[in-house]
């Protein structure tokens, strides 16, 4: 997924896309300061998909302050930089999908506390699903 990232950084500059060209270099910044504070030559895409994720947080706030502000621009540009981030992240699993993690979850780990359990479940989602979907599913597969 870096080496994707890179390269369209790469396209974006030659093609003048502005928008992808500030997004990726972002990204790619927070990409190496990770890759120098683990001190490892390529990151997994799990790491690279929490960057991302850490990316969408920051630009979601940044939207609620500009919105407050009104500084109506300056939210689009954030809502821009969004579009462009989320074409990197892999797809949420749907509420079925889901139903079938907990299932699995709970079966191998019978007796576990169901706060341990939401944990082992937004990994294994790589924190693509809200926790509240989550919780629903956990409640609704252990009732």
């Amino acid at each position: 997924m870096e080496k994707q990232i890179r390269g369209d950084l790469k396209e974006a500059i030659l093609k003048r896309l502005e928008v992808e060209k500030r997004t990726l270099s972002l990204l790619i910044n927070e990409i190496n300061k990770e890759i120098k504070d683990s001190k490892v030559e390529v990151l997994e895409d799990a790491i690279v998909v929490a960057i991302i994720l850490k990316e969408l947080k920051k630009r979601n706030q940044s939207i609620d302050m500009f919105t407050v502000g009104k500084r109506l621009d300056l939210a689009a540009r954030e809502e821009q930089e969004i579009l462009v981030l989320e074409r990197y992240l892999p797809k949420a699993p749907d509420y079925s999908e889901l139903i079938e993690i907990v299932k699995t979850k709970v079966s191998e780990n019978e007796s576990i506390h169901p706060g341990k359990l939401i944990g082992l479940i937004n990994k294994e989602t790589q924190g693509l699903v809200p926790m509240q979907d989550i919780k629903k599913a956990i409640a609704e597969v252990l009732s």
